[in-house]
């Protein structure tokens, strides 16, 4: 059984999600006794593709990620997850203790790899320290600034800038957009110009908020 851990992990975990993408039902009754002990609520997908779409529409804190799915692999779940920006920590969870397996995990873009069985105080001490870190990168909500999706807006003084994700997506933008000289046509559009778009649009929308 769970010994209690103290107070700093509950607020550690207060209000965090965790998204679970993992067939087997047994990790559902540790999970439920660790998400209850330390405070933090659980989405669960029992495949890949469920939990892509729920990592990409859901807020999560955290993903924990077998390897043995049916259908999409969950090398594969993580490989897309970061293709499509989700930078969330995730702790893969499988049965191979395979060095290899390990690496891969890593390289692609696991932050965690733990290999069961396992101790359950572990993992719950794997999950708390990940939400820890994950709150203080989003936090890093000093004093005088919010922090946004796209946008990172100074209270204290009128300032913004736009995030790393933001900048990923205008870098990415070398794409389509419709020719204004023809609405039938498109043409091809660079970082710089995507960025000053971008820039454009922020700075208009800061504008009114602040109207």
């Amino acid at each position: 059984m769970l010994s209690p851990v103290g107070h700093g992990a509950a607020r550690a975990t207060a209000e965090a999600t965790v998204l679970v993408i993992d067939d087997d039902p047994s990790m559902r009754d540790i999970l439920n006794l660790i998400a209850h002990q330390h405070g933090f609520t659980l989405q669960y997908a029992v495949d890949g593709a469920d939990g892509l779409r729920i990592a990409e529409q859901t807020d999560v804190d955290l993903i924990l990620l077998d390897l043995t799915l049916p259908g999409l692999p969950g090398f594969d779940v993580c490989r897309r997850l970061r293709a499509a920006g989700i930078e969330v920590p995730i702790i893969m969870v499988s049965a191979s203790t395979d060095t290899v397996d390990v690496v891969v995990g890593l390289e692609i873009g696991a932050d965690d790899y733990i290999s069961k069985p396992f101790e359950i105080r572990e993992l719950a001490a794997r999950i708390n320290a990940k939400l820890r870190r994950q709150r203080t990168t989003q936090a890093q909500v000093r004093p005088g600034r919010l922090k946004f999706p796209g946008l990172v807006v100074g209270t204290s003084t009128a300032t913004w800038r736009p995030s790393t994700a933001a900048l990923k997506a205008a870098r990415t933008a070398s794409s389509v957009l419709p020719n204004p000289t023809s609405p039938h046509t498109t043409r091809s559009i660079g970082f710089a110009d995507s960025m000053s778009r971008l820039m454009s649009s922020m700075t208009s929308s800061w504008s009114g908020v602040s109207s």
